[in-house]
């Protein structure tokens, strides 16, 4: 599993405050992953690069309904690998 991180830089500690406030523990997508947030000093250096820098949405950007990790997500899930085999069944 990989991890990312983004840097959100705000205008006012207020500012801050409410988005951690509403977004602590927010689930991603329905894909089952949280945020995790922390506050970051001013004076903290990074040493990689910007990967990329976004200040609005994108106008293409779209919801894949392919991430959503149903698996993740529901309490009833059914364990195949140790079913029998269907076919072998029929053939009997």
């Amino acid at each position: 599993m990989k991890y990312y991180f983004g840097i959100v830089t705000c205008n006012k500690c207020k500012t801050a405050n409410r988005i951690y406030e509403e977004y602590q523990g927010f689930e991603f997508e329905l894909t089952n992953l949280r945020l995790s947030l922390s506050l970051v000093p001013d004076e903290m250096v990074f040493e990689q690069k910007a990967r990329d820098e976004c200040e609005e949405i994108p106008q293409n950007y779209t919801f894949h309904d392919s991430k959503i990790s149903r698996a993740l997500n529901h309490s009833t899930i059914k364990l195949t690998w140790d079913a029998a085999d269907s076919k072998r069944q029929a053939r009997m």
